[in-house]
């Protein structure tokens, strides 16, 4: 999949985070210039939603937030306490945190597959590590 149509797959992006509950594919972006990791966003005690959440930078699940789904963030990512994630997390970065009193991060193919059903043809597994 080309850098083009990624961002066509994703939609437009968004300046700040939309109302609970969000349904991916959602694009989190402070400027108009993909994959420059300028942003920084947090899911707060209020924020759910499922699919797929790409952030252009720095992203934080803190107390309440709940996704299900796959989230791909450009930066640094931490998962706060009482937070959760049912699907998996991808951090380019170089920390996946979590605070103490950790949030819940669980591993889940079912909610994976639910996302990149609709690129089956262009998604292929090539490696994975659970801890």
């Amino acid at each position: 999949m080309t850098q083009a149509s990624f961002l066509t797959w994703v939609g437009p992006r968004q300046s700040t985070i939309p109302a609970s509950p969000m349904v991916g594919p959602l694009y989190l972006d402070n400027d108009a210039t993909p994959g420059n990791n300028s942003a920084s966003f947090s899911f707060n005690g209020t924020c759910q939603g499922s699919g797929f959440l790409y952030v252009d930078g720095t992203f934080n699940m803190l107390a309440g937030s709940r996704w299900v789904g796959v989230i791909y963030t450009t930066g640094n990512s931490t998962n706060a306490a009482s937070s959760f994630l049912l699907g998996a997390i991808l951090c380019k970065g170089t920390t996946l945190a979590r605070t103490s009193g950790s949030g819940t991060v669980n591993y889940c193919s079912a909610a994976i597959n639910a996302i990149t059903w609709p690129m089956s043809a262009k998604v292929q597994t090539i490696a994975w590590r659970e801890q």
